[in-house]
């Protein structure tokens, strides 16, 4: 069949411009979109206050054929409409949109070039546009060109508003938004590394999966059946108020047929509101005797039976199983009411995450006073939203069978694996890999956000290390496009997971395995108890078992203190495990003769971003 670039058809108005995209997705065969640039070299994202992931593009004119040097002008505030044509503006990286959007005077069904650049700093001196030259191109890439003053339901505007003290991304205005249909056909890391953000993009994602996870990275396969997900719609569509889907409008050669997504989304197995927990270490003073338990925090005695942690599965007071969108697009956690009704019961009952009444170690979530205004980009704006704070969230590698355990059990069973590998490093002074028999498995990879245990001296919950969740009517015209655009594939999603999982990781959405195979890396780039990333164990030798040293990987995960006091043993074999301490932990140990030569990490146990 010979390659159309759009198809659509004309009918009645359905809100939201997300359904725009329905008409205009590509058709029949397969797109190629090239890259030109450095591969594998970080690109500066816009640094302010936001956390959404921006950079700069020259987003009215063919950026690919403007001359190379520093912006000649930016605009950052108001829509594209106020801004001069040869202007910088922000552009969006959205893994939740199926659509790159450019603007122009009116609507326009094309595939250009899009060039973009290296974000700005901005800081009391004023914004830094020194460096922002052009630092990667891709050509052709399928784009709608919208009205660059509004289009209907479509906003110029991403994020959340009003911002809470320390936690949600200020709602920012755009020029451009870079969508799923581009970024498919790349590995995307996002890496944040104390507050300093960058882009980078490979046409391969280089590295072996043991590899990878000796370097700290969770793999998180998709979702079964492990692919990307998007609807093939067969109804009609809109571009908004009084601008109807009609081809001869468009001027565009008429096609037949039905309208078309195509699948750009991951959507990730999560265990939402898990209890805090993790392997620690504990001496006892008087004994000397040493244990490696699954606890909450380091806040009673080794006697204290209380101590061992709530099952993450437990039918009442541990965590729920959720399907959840990866749109770096969004700010924090967006969770669909009826989803979180589901999982935390009446949220206006929810007790208050600003005082102690009613908050207990048992409680999954808090309210929040203040009410939120909502922009997701493509969609349009919600106002007047609830906001709780939800204690914590696990992100599970994705089964390829449909009668998998949910994923709070998984989440439970890898971090009973964890508590045996922990017994291990101290049992044998070497990185410790359970047998099989443990339900340890290669595709056991876990990622932890919120509060994941309790720190030093902590006994009872503390919201502030809880994640801000904004939560959508489930009859909010957001919801229902998102749900009917994502959802036929898979278990119907229950919310859209944003910049709470770009916060203080490196995060790789790789589009670039195989299909069956799709998934996203996370490594955490700082050590507190609010990331906790535990990859896949396993042993250096296949042949030996658990009866050999384990990899590297096997130390991502372990308590600090252990890893610390084994590597200062005689006769210790943990030097695996030294390029996972932090620069001052290196330092303590090499003043005892430990980890010879060995330098401080850069960046992420090694991984430079």
């Amino acid at each position: 069949m010979a390659r159309s670039l759009f198809r659509g058809r004309s009918g009645p108005l359905v809100a939201g411009l997300s359904l725009l995209a329905t008409a205009v997705a590509p058709a029949c065969t397969e797109d190629v979109v090239d890259g030109f640039g450095e591969f594998g070299r970080p690109i500066r994202l816009v640094q302010d206050e936001s956390a959404l992931p921006r950079l700069l593009m020259q987003a009215k004119l063919d950026s690919c054929n403007t001359e190379a040097g520093i912006c000649p002008a930016a605009c950052l505030e108001g829509e594209p409409a106020s801004c001069p044509d040869d202007a910088c503006m922000p552009v969006l990286i959205a893994s939740g949109s199926p659509f790159t959007v450019l603007p122009d005077e009116g609507y326009a069904l094309r595939e250009e070039c899009v060039a973009v650049r290296q974000g700005h700093v901005g800081g009391e001196s004023g914004d830094n546009f020194a460096e922002t030259v052009t630092r990667f191109r891709f050509d052709p890439v399928p784009t709608l060109r919208a009205p660059a003053d509004k289009a209907g339901p479509w906003e110029w505007h991403a994020g959340t508003a009003p911002a809470l003290e320390g936690e949600m991304s200020r709602r920012v205005d755009l020029g451009a938004v870079v969508g799923g249909n581009m970024l498919k056909h790349f590995a995307v890391r996002l890496t944040d590394d104390e507050g300093q953000t960058t882009v980078t993009f490979y046409g391969q994602f280089p590295g072996t999966e043991k590899g990878l996870a000796d370097l700290g990275f969770s793999f998180l396969r998709l979702q079964y059946p492990g692919q990307l997900t998007g609807s093939q719609v067969d109804d009609r569509c809109a571009f908004g108020e009084g601008v109807a889907c009609d081809l001869d409008q468009l001027q565009l050669q008429s096609f037949q047929g039905d309208q078309s997504f195509e699948r750009t989304r991951m959507v990730l197995d999560a265990c939402m509101a898990p209890p805090p927990c993790a392997p620690l270490w504990e001496v006892e003073d008087s004994t000397g005797r040493r244990s490696c338990e699954l606890r909450p925090g380091r806040v009673a005695t080794l006697a204290d039976a209380a101590r061992r942690c709530t099952d993450a599965d437990a039918e009442e007071v541990g965590g729920r199983g959720a399907s959840l969108i990866v749109s770096t697009g969004v700010d924090g956690l967006i969770l669909f009411e009826d989803s979180a009704r589901r999982m935390f019961g009446d949220l206006a009952a929810l007790p208050s995450c600003e005082g102690d009444e009613g908050l207990t170690a048992n409680s999954l979530a808090c309210r929040v006073p203040e009410l939120a205004e909502l922009h997701v980009v493509g969609y349009g704006r919600a106002e007047g939203l609830a906001r709780i704070r939800v204690r914590s969230l696990a992100l599970v590698a994705g089964y390829d069978q449909p009668s998998s355990p949910n994923p709070c059990t998984r989440y439970r069973r890898r971090l009973d694996a964890a508590e045996l590998q922990c017994r291990g490093l101290d049992d044998f002074d070497r990185p410790h890999a359970p047998d099989v028999s443990t339900e340890l498995r290669t595709d056991d990879n876990v990622l932890a956000l919120g509060e994941t245990r309790w720190g030093v001296g902590q006994s009872d919950p503390n919201p502030a290390n809880w994640i801000l969740t904004t939560v959508l009517p489930a009859d909010d015209t957001i919801t229902m496009n998102v749900r009917r655009e994502s959802g036929t594939e898979t278990v119907e999603p229950d919310g859209m997971l944003g910049t709470a999982l770009l916060r203080g990781t490196d995060v790789v959405l790789d589009y670039t395995e195989q299909d069956e195979s799709l998934g996203v890396r996370v490594a955490c780039t700082t050590r507190t108890s609010k990331c906790q990333a535990l990859p896949a164990c396993s042993p250096q030798s296949e042949r030996l078992g658990e009866n050999g040293p384990g990899r590297k990987s096997c130390c991502w995960g372990m308590p600090a203190n252990l890893v610390e006091d084994a590597l200062t043993r005689p006769g210790n074999e943990a030097e695996a495990c030294c390029e996972t301490l932090t620069a001052a932990a290196l330092e303590r140990v090499q003043k005892f003769g430990a980890c010879p030569g060995v330098t401080a990490p850069g960046g992420i146990g090694g991984i430079t971003p």
